[in-house]
């Protein structure tokens, strides 16, 4: 490529001369001749001259137009019309060598990040802070968050909810440790497999691993109901007696029916000074089954006997079940 500069003499300084530049490709030997010569065709001239100031090379690609501004010597000045579309990638820049200083605020957004390619091996520490996030679903955050600090909390749409107060709501949870509390109200049925009330327990009706007791009437009877567990009936101890102050012979007899077949019975009998005896006894109920007791008394003769008044046996017996 050559160049011609026509009277190009000028007092003002470098700042209005002419500017040549010369484009070319350099062989393979690395050899380039630059050859230029001073040639007079205006009157009343006597001598030519030539002067080359401020020399620079650079190096161009074949769609450059014009060459950069010029600087010192072993500097080179890129501008956009030096750098074919798409030739810069990563693997031409040096690592850690565009910094926050190098970018312009606001150059970079979302649209510019291509998904996926920032991990947490970007970010660097305690630099995320909630006053940078504005986002309606965190569903992609897996970490040990620590402490956690906010207004409330709700998973699930209502399942799970930890209100500001501290007020806990949850459709169902286990807990394998120790369940404490200073008050509540339970609406449904708890279940346990064990533990310790240290106050008073009311209830209407207790089932399970709990005693009942009976009352029985002379001449009555009671129905225990059947549970899915084993329990063993006791009769509690109860005395019969029998005295006579005519001499005649005064007989007194107690009977206890289980399902309908004696399982105790006793009697006494006296002509004179007071004879009595202790019944008690017990009885194995199998689980699933239930038990009919039933308790009768008879006496002959009139017994004197003190504390009963003119009954020589209790008008009622106490009986006791409980699980086995």
């Amino acid at each position: 490529t050559s160049s011609t500069i026509i009277n190009t003499l000028s007092s003002k300084g470098l700042t209005d001369d002419h500017r040549l530049y010369v484009k070319f490709k350099s062989p393979s030997t690395g050899l380039v001749r630059l050859g230029y010569f001073v040639s007079s065709t205006f009157a009343n001239t006597t001598y030519q001259d030539a002067d080359f100031l401020r020399p620079m090379l650079e190096e161009c690609t074949q769609y450059t137009t014009q060459p950069s501004a010029w600087q010192n010597a072993g500097v080179t000045s890129i501008h956009g019309g030096s750098i074919v579309t798409n030739t810069i990638t990563a693997q031409q820049i040096a690592a850690n060598t565009i910094t926050a200083n190098e970018i312009a605020t606001g150059a970079i957004a979302a649209k510019h990040i291509a998904s996926n390619t920032i991990s947490a091996s970007h970010i660097v520490s305690k630099s995320l802070t909630s006053d940078k996030l504005n986002v309606s679903t965190l569903s992609a955050i897996s970490a040990n968050m620590g402490n956690i600090t906010g207004g409330s909390l709700n998973i699930g749409s209502g399942k799970f909810v930890v209100s500001a107060d501290g007020t806990l709501t949850a459709k169902s949870g286990t807990f394998s440790g120790a369940l404490q509390a200073a008050g509540g109200t339970f609406s449904g049925t708890l279940q346990a497999a064990g533990g310790t009330f240290s106050g008073t327990v009311q209830a209407a009706k207790i089932l399970g691993d709990v005693v009942k007791a009976y009352s029985i009437p002379a001449g009555g009877s009671v129905t225990v109901p059947a549970q899915d567990f084993a329990r063993k009936l006791i009769v509690m101890s109860f005395s019969i007696a029998a005295s006579s102050s005519s001499g005649s012979k005064v007989m007194t007899n107690a009977v206890v029916y289980f399902n309908g077949v004696v399982f105790l019975a006793d009697s006494v009998s006296s002509t004179g000074d007071e004879v009595s005896k202790m019944i008690f006894g017990s009885k194995n109920i199998a689980a699933g089954a239930s038990a009919v007791i039933k308790y009768t008394v008879s006496a002959s003769g009139t017994s004197n006997i003190g504390g009963l008044g003119t009954k020589p046996y209790p008008e009622e017996i106490i009986v006791m079940v409980f699980k086995d």
